[in-house]
């Protein structure tokens, strides 16, 4: 897949009233960490002895999606004391990746987990419109779909796991009134995060990168000032906390930062430069606290994502 931006001098930025926060959100979420995030998910997901294979046979993620234990009697007198009390459900097969392999599971917990993220309101936050078309999702329950087609039920499942979603308005007063991660089991993620926690660094490395990307997604998506808030979180942490660094430049035995490409990485430098001085919760003017100009420009830039992809018909970052 190929973006291209249109070409606009960034030194124009320290004299507008107010930055186009919309083509520096897309610049930075679509065209710099496209590929990133590509890989990010790849590293995480497809390698058959990676993070998310090694996740599928831990007791966290078994626990919470094995058949529960007792007679159809014994689970139905629980279904309704549940009811009653109104406790959470502890184990939801709905959500076991495995169980689409199987065309009679596949039928009916793949249906109602697309049912229960579609009830939830989550189901847009699992990738875009396309992958999260809820007819076309329950069409895939019934009917699996071909091997040179792109199973999106399966997807969703996995990303269920990997991302986090958040509550339409909840906030994190501990996390600078960040968005607040949805509990188990409307998001998998809380249990993934306990699993990656306890692994090399590197995996967990990959990981964060998954939540960043979703993170300012979601905020980006929730009003006309998301995407300045979505830019804001990015230079004020995630910026500074994943060490971002020019390919040509690369730190031997260290993998604990992003490598990008010269173009996408002086472009990321101008946009921290001359935000620095911005006052973020106003409408004032940029107030500048550098003196040179800066010399990168945004270009047409193409990213594609160099992943081997014979069965896949799109990137899995959206």
């Amino acid at each position: 897949q190929q973006n291209k931006i249109q070409t606009n001098n960034l030194s124009n930025m320290a004299t507008s009233a107010s930055p186009d926060f919309d083509t520096i959100y897309q610049t930075i979420i679509g065209d710099i960490l496209g590929n990133i995030e590509a890989s990010a998910w790849d590293f995480t997901v497809n390698d058959g002895e990676g993070l998310f294979a090694r996740f599928l046979s831990d007791d966290r993620y078994t626990m919470r999606t094995d058949p529960p234990p007792g007679t159809k009697l014994t689970k139905k007198l629980r279904s309704n004391n549940r009811k009653k009390t109104g406790a959470a459900k502890e184990i939801n097969q709905e959500f076991r990746v495995t169980y689409l392999d199987d065309a009679a599971r596949r039928a009916k917990y793949g249906a109602k987990a697309v049912k229960k993220l579609h009830e939830a309101g989550v189901l847009g936050q699992l990738g875009d419109k396309r992958a999260t078309n809820y007819a076309m999702l329950l069409d895939q329950a019934r009917n699996k779909p071909r091997s040179y087609h792109t199973d999106y039920l399966h997807r969703l499942l996995v990303n269920y796991w990997v991302y986090p979603t958040f509550a339409p308005n909840g906030i994190d007063h501990l996390s600078d009134g960040r968005p607040q991660v949805n509990a188990y089991p409307t998001s998998g993620y809380p249990i993934f995060q306990q699993f990656v926690e306890d692994q090399d660094d590197q995996f967990a490395f990959q990981a964060r990168i998954l939540y960043m990307c979703a993170e300012m997604r979601h905020v980006a998506s929730k009003s006309l000032q998301g995407p300045k808030e979505a830019v804001r979180i990015f230079l004020q942490d995630y910026y500074r906390r994943f060490g971002f660094r020019s390919e040509s430049h690369p730190v031997p035995g260290h993998n604990n930062y992003i490598n990008l490409k010269g173009n996408d990485y002086e472009l990321l430098e101008s946009y921290a430069e001359q935000l620095s001085g911005y006052n973020w919760f106003s409408e004032d003017l940029l107030v500048p606290t550098v003196t040179r100009a800066p010399t990168a420009q945004l270009k047409s830039i193409k990213v594609k994502n160099d992943r081997a992809s014979d069965n896949v018909e799109e990137d899995i970052y959206w």
